[in-house]
C-alpha cells in the first residue's frame, strides 16, 4: 500500500471512530468554554465568562468565538478545535516518525487514531490536544534543525500552547531541554 492510500485509510479510520464514539458536551469545562465564547461574541466581557480561567484560554476560546459567529454554537461547532488539534498531531506523529522509520510512522499514526483517550478528547471541547498540538508543533520544528529562527518559531508555539492551557510550560522546558542537549552533542 502506498503512502496516499495509508493516509487516506487513516483519515477514514480517524473520521469513522470519532463519529461513532462522539463524546460531545461532557457538562463541565467544556460548557464553560462555550460559555465564554459566547460572552466574547457578544462582547459583554473582554475576558470571557466573569471570574473563570476558562475564557482565558485563548487558543480554545477565540477559535470558538469564529464558528459560534460562522456556524452557530452548538454541541458539534464545540468539538471542531480539538477534532482538527487531533488531526494535526496525526500527522505530526506520522510525519515525524516517517523520518525515523517508515513503518513506525504509520504505526504510531495507527495508534493515535485509535487511541480511546484520544477519540474521546478529539470529539469533545477541552484545550488539551490543542495545546498538545502547538507543542508537538514547537518540538518538531526544532528537532533536526534548531537554527534560531526556528527556535524563536518554536517558542511563539510554546506561548500559543500556554494560551490553551498553562500545562504547556512542561511542554516548553522538554523543548529547551532538547535544544540544549542538542547543541551539546
Amino acid at each position: 500500500m502506498n503512502a496516499r492510500a495509508r493516509w487516506v485509510a487513516i483519515t477514514v479510520a480517524f473520521l469513522l471512530l470519532r463519529i461513532a464514539f462522539f463524546a460531545g458536551t461532557q457538562g463541565s469545562d467544556d460548557v464553560s468554554y462555550n460559555r465564554s465564547a459566547h460572552v466574547l461574541a457578544t462582547g459583554s466581557s473582554l475576558f470571557g465568562e466573569p471570574g473563570s480561567v476558562h475564557g482565558k484560554r485563548f487558543a480554545l476560546v477565540l477559535p470558538l468565538l469564529l464558528l459560534h459567529r460562522t456556524l452557530g454554537a452548538g454541541e458539534v461547532t464545540g468539538c471542531i478545535p480539538s477534532l482538527i488539534a487531533s488531526y494535526a498531531i496525526l500527522v505530526l506523529l506520522v510525519g515525524v516518525l516517517r523520518t525515523v522509520s517508515e513503518r513506525a510512522g504509520w504505526i504510531a499514526g495507527g495508534l493515535w487514531c485509535v487511541l480511546p483517550i484520544n477519540v474521546l478528547y478529539s470529539t469533545t471541547c477541552f484545550p488539551d490536544l490543542i495545546q498538545t498540538a502547538l507543542a508537538a508543533a514547537a518540538f518538531a520544528l526544532v528537532r533536526r534543525d534548531a537554527t534560531p529562527r526556528r527556535a524563536i518559531a518554536a517558542g511563539l508555539l510554546i506561548g500559543c500552547s500556554w494560551m490553551a492551557k498553562e500545562t504547556a510550560v512542561y511542554w516548553g522546558a522538554a523543548t529547551l531541554g532538547w535544544l540544549i542537549w542538542s547543541k551539546q552533542k
